[in-house]
């Protein structure tokens, strides 16, 4: 039964996640050029990135930009991976 649970809240936060990043997609991708920005943080709240992580991700994230630029499906999966 938790594993039922625990797929659920997965599920539910993947979503969330998915539509911040498909509704802001362009802007997500220059925040990221940029270091930061109000639509990216958006998306980490909802993938529940704890603050003192984010400065780091954010490198990551412009490190594997080119993957992301064309494929909002991969920066979902990363920002999923970078959350709780």
């Amino acid at each position: 039964m938790t594993t039922g649970i625990e797929n659920g809240l997965y599920s539910s936060r993947r979503g969330a996640v998915e539509i911040a990043v498909k509704s802001n997609f362009d802007e997500i991708i220059q925040e990221i050029a940029a270091g930061g920005g109000d639509k990216l943080s958006l998306a980490m709240d909802e993938a529940r990135i704890p603050a003192q992580d984010r400065p780091a991700r954010i490198l990551q994230l412009q490190g594997d930009q080119p993957i992301y630029d064309a494929n909002p499906g991969a920066l979902v999966t990363a920002l999923m991976v970078y959350g709780n």
